[in-house]
């Protein structure tokens, strides 16, 4: 006569305090996500409200202010290693030198060409250049802006923010949120050049700490084609 078949029993049913830690687990990607999306939202206030208040610097003086306050959000984020995320060096470095070429060469022949049909665009080109200077020497101001809040601003967008919307999501469609985003917050500005530069900058460098995972090359390429935009600009 066989054997009886062993039996498994039925696994217990999980119990409410099992099941509420599940739910937290679960639950606690769209909180960090919420709190990012919060946290952007407030920078993109007091970027705004400092353009409009700032007695001094015009928008170089805004963004000093608001790249500093971006970073102390990111190290929040890198100190509690949300999604992970760290900032590293990254590989293949090298290709900053050719993104910045590329990128370099479609601003000198966008702008002019986007100013030949709306001209406004060059006259704020040149409008922002001459504000951003009238109170510090040309140097000076590239250097602030290419050693300073170029560095400060990818450790955010893209060492930061672009890493978190990477996580269930593809590569490029993690570059269109963040270049969006980048887009967006440069819309108070009402400079089309910023926005068209905000546009550009977002996909190559969003690119760059794609293909290097780093946040170097991204860093290297944003203050190469700042310097160039204010010591040479193309208008």
């Amino acid at each position: 006569m066989p054997d009886d078949p062993v039996t498994t029993p039925d696994p217990a049913p999980p119990t409410t305090t099992e099941r509420a830690a599940e739910g937290a687990r679960r639950s606690r990607p769209f909180r960090r996500r919420r709190w990012l999306a919060v946290a952007t939202v407030l920078v993109a206030m007091l970027w705004t409200v400092l353009l409009e208040t700032l007695p001094f610097g015009g928008v170089l003086g805004a963004a000093v202010i608001t790249a500093v306050a971006m970073t102390a959000v990111a190290l929040v984020v890198v100190a509690r290693r949300y999604y992970d995320v760290r900032w590293q060096v990254g590989h293949d470095v090298w290709l900053a030198a050719p993104v910045l070429a590329v990128h370099l060469l479609v601003s000198y022949i966008a702008i002019p060409a986007a100013t030949a049909v709306i001209p406004l665009v060059g006259r704020q080109a040149n409008q922002l250049v001459f504000t951003a200077t009238s109170d510090l020497p040309e140097w000076a101001v590239a250097l602030v802006a290419a050693l300073l809040v170029a560095p400060l601003e990818e450790l955010w967008w893209r060492g930061t923010l672009q890493t978190v919307l990477r996580h269930g999501r593809s590569p490029w469609r993690a570059i269109g949120l963040t270049t969006a985003a980048f887009v967006a917050f440069h819309l108070p500005t009402f400079q089309l050049p910023l926005m068209g530069a905000a546009l550009l900058g977002g996909i190559a460098w969003g690119w760059l700490r794609e293909r290097t995972d780093g946040v170097l090359a991204p860093m290297l390429a944003h203050a190469g084609w700042t310097l160039g935009m204010v010591l040479a600009p193309p208008t």
